[in-house]
């Protein structure tokens, strides 16, 4: 944890940024969208680990505002909705005990998030299906994603304090 607060200012910074022009790149290749958002959390992931909670919600906060101004589309909404302060809710959702109680929690703030979002698009763009799918393929799809992204987050910590952290100028050895 960086203890220095212009060191922390930098590599806020720096993050913002990389987060900005992944969410951008993803919204400029559709094929990449949802993944680059995935990515971004990684990265305020990252900012987790090496600042404290509220850096890495500043981070957040910062590359969603930025993302969705510059190009609100798909990657920006999905990543400025859920995917970038996802890291940060884990963290505390993680700290509840048993473990089953606390995917539970997950799944049902997922799945709300979920509703919100298919509600906005039902209703405000008037479209029954996405992608041709119905929601009853659609929202099971999605829940398996959550719970893979959900894996992926707790292994990518691990190796990234492990394997990365080390070998990055910032890194603590």
């Amino acid at each position: 944890m960086r203890k220095n607060k212009s060191n922390n200012v930098a590599l806020a910074g720096i993050l913002s940024a990389l987060i900005v022009v992944m969410l951008l790149l993803g919204n400029l290749l559709q094929l990449l969208d949802l993944s680059m958002a995935a990515l971004g959390g990684l990265v305020i992931l990252i900012a987790l680990i090496e600042m404290k909670p509220k850096w890495a919600l500043g981070v957040y906060a910062v590359s969603a505002i930025l993302a969705l101004l510059i190009s609100p589309q798909t990657a920006s909404v999905v990543f400025a909705g859920f995917v970038g302060y996802y890291p940060v809710a884990k963290l505390r959702l993680d700290k509840i005990k048993p473990r089953p109680v606390s995917l539970l929690i997950k799944l049902v703030w997922f799945n709300l998030f979920l509703l919100f979002a298919w509600l906005v698009i039902e209703r405000l763009l008037g479209l029954d299906e996405i992608t041709g799918i119905s929601k009853w393929v659609f929202i099971p799809i999605c829940n398996f994603s959550f719970l893979l992204y959900d894996l992926l987050l707790e292994k990518f910590a691990i190796l990234y304090v492990i394997k990365i952290r080390p070998k990055l100028p910032f890194g603590k050895k």
